[in-house]
Parts: structure tokens; C-alpha cells; sequence
């Protein structure tokens, strides 16, 4: 048993004696305990990288009205004082960091212009922030040209097979969430069709599969929860070696980190064989065809796509 868990247990006792009235002993023995939970809470945020020392010193600045209720309430069985403190600031951590991320949603939705915040708060965790300095091209980020073999072969085979010109549309419109604005006028031009209705068509199918999306979504979620776990349980492993813990105690981390690992792993794969939300059965939907046709007729330009790369290559 630690030295401050048995002050802590001390304290407990002589308040029993005492009968909750305050005497100079009692009062002693409590800042001594404060002040080693104090350094407590300031270093091991920092310690282990979940703030910055600015960052500490507010959560140490809330955290102190509270240790009594700690110190007072905590029942031991087993687990140091200290283990349940650490534990206690660690979700304490995350609510503040919530909290303040929050806050600078706040102030960032009064200087957003028009629906610049709603587009932020409805986009995927890779959401790209908009330049705020007058936008320079960069010619070397977009590089598509119509001007190679493979590209003049596949135009020619859009104006002269009808049934060829349906499923690369089909095609575009299943990869669409991949495409950019650039790329799509690109392809709207090199297709020979409105730009606004190939727009529409990839949004109607993205809509359609909007189940599909959230699940995703869902799955990366628990993916980057996993992540977090498995950091926190490492970084917690090597204060707990530095503090000489039991290795019972090591072994029970090792372990949950281990299997926090493992699944995030796992979710990491799950993941990559969701790339794309938009189904078969949406563009079946759309383009009226049976399904069957569309697995069909996918599988058949995929492989004629890839034959004439490689033989302009």
C-alpha cells in the first residue's frame, strides 16, 4: 500500500473519530494530502501528453474544489489511492478537452461566413478547411488530360457504344464520392454530358446509400476509440514502470492494451473493405436496371478499363 493512500485511509479514520468536526491534525494531514494530489493532477496530463502545461494548470485550477469529495469518498479494495486519482483526471482530461473543442466551435461559428459551418458540421473526419488567403492554382494538382492513348481510346468507345457510354457514367457515378469538383466538370466534359447532372446523379446515389455511410462512419468511430484507449493504456504502462507498480498490476494493463490493439486492428480492416458508401443497389436504383446487370456490367468495364491501360502503358 502507497504512503498517500495510507494517509488517505488515515484521514478517513480520524473523521470517523472526530465526527466530521475539523481539528488541526485532521486539517494538516488534509493539505499534505491535497498538495501530493495537486502535483498529481498538474503532472500527469502533461506527463502523458493529453494537455499542454497552460492546459494543466486550468484543469488543476478545477479539479482542486473536488479532492475532498475524493479523498473522502474513496474505498479501498485493492487499487492505490493513486490509481483511482489518475484514472479520475484521465476522464476528467477528456471532458475538458470535449468541452473546450466545443467552445471553439462556439466562437468559430459566429466568424464563419454563409454555410461554411453547416458544410463543417455535416463533413467527414477528413474535411479539408478552406484557404483563407486568395486560392493560387497549382498545376501540379490536377494532372488528368485528354490528350493521352488510353484517354482518346476509351472517348472513342463512349461515342460509338451506347451500352459502353451507360456504364462508365455508371461507373463515375459509383466512385463519385472519391471525385473532386475538378474532377468531375472534367469528367462531365469528357463524357459530353451537363456537369449539373452528373453533379446530381453522384448525390442522389450518395443519398441512397446513406445507411451504408453512417455505418461506416460508426465503424471508424470505434476504430479511433480503440486507438485512443490503446495509447492512453500505453502511456498509462510506462508511468505506472516509472512508479514501480506491481507487476500483477503491469500485467492487467499489458493485457487490456493488448486487446485495445488487436481491435483496433481489426476495425482498421473492417475499414478499409468499407471504401466506398455508394452501392451497386443505388445505382440499380437510379439507373433502373436489375442488379445483377450492374455487378455484371461493372465487372466487365473494370477489366476492359484495365486492358486498355496497359496497353497504352
Amino acid at each position: 500500500m502507497s504512503n498517500l493512500t495510507k494517509a488517505v485511509l488515515l484521514y478517513q479514520e480520524l473523521l470517523k473519530r472526530k465526527g466530521g468536526q475539523p481539528s488541526k491534525q485532521l486539517n494538516a494531514l488534509y493539505h499534505k494530502i491535497k498538495t501530493e494530489c495537486q502535483i498529481i493532477i498538474y503532472e500527469y496530463p502533461v506527463k502523458v501528453k493529453l494537455l499542454q502545461e497552460e492546459e494543466a494548470g486550468e484543469l488543476l485550477l478545477i479539479l482542486t474544489p473536488r479532492i475532498k469529495v475524493l479523498v473522502t469518498e474513496f474505498e479501498y479494495r485493492g487499487i492505490a489511492f493513486e490509481n483511482f486519482l489518475i484514472r479520475t483526471i484521465y476522464l476528467q482530461t477528456i471532458y475538458y478537452k470535449h468541452k473546450s473543442r466545443r467552445q471553439e466551435r462556439k466562437h468559430l461559428y459566429f466568424v464563419c461566413p454563409g454555410d461554411e459551418m453547416d458544410n463543417y458540421m455535416l463533413a467527414e473526419p477528413t474535411f479539408q478547411y478552406m484557404r483563407s488567403h486568395p486560392f493560387t492554382e497549382d498545376p501540379s494538382s490536377f494532372n488528368w488530360t485528354m490528350d493521352t492513348a488510353a484517354a482518346k481510346h476509351i472517348k472513342k468507345l463512349l461515342s460509338h457504344y451506347k451500352a459502353f457510354n451507360n456504364r462508365f457514367k455508371q461507373f463515375v457515378v459509383l466512385n463519385g464520392t472519391h471525385l473532386t469538383a475538378e474532377q468531375i466538370a472534367f469528367l462531365a466534359e469528357y463524357m459530353e454530358i451537363d456537369e449539373l447532372e452528373l453533379a446530381k446523379l453522384i448525390t442522389k446515389a450518395f443519398n441512397l446509400s446513406l445507411e451504408k455511410h453512417n455505418r461506416s462512419l460508426h465503424v471508424q468511430e470505434v476504430r479511433n476509440t480503440h486507438y485512443i484507449e490503446s495509447q492512453f493504456l500505453k502511456r498509462e504502462l510506462e508511468l505506472f514502470e516509472s512508479f514501480d507498480t506491481h507487476h500483477s498490476t503491469l500485467e492487467k494493463i499489458k493485457k487490456r492494451c493488448l486487446r485495445a490493439h488487436t481491435l483496433f486492428l481489426e476495425r482498421c480492416k473492417e475499414v478499409r473493405n468499407r471504401p466506398n458508401p455508394i452501392t451497386h443497389e443505388a445505382l440499380a436504383q437510379i439507373f433502373k436496371k436489375p442488379k445483377g446487370t450492374i455487378d455484371s456490367g461493372m465487372s466487365a468495364l473494370k477489366k476492359a478499363l484495365k486492358e486498355i491501360v496497359d496497353d497504352s502503358d
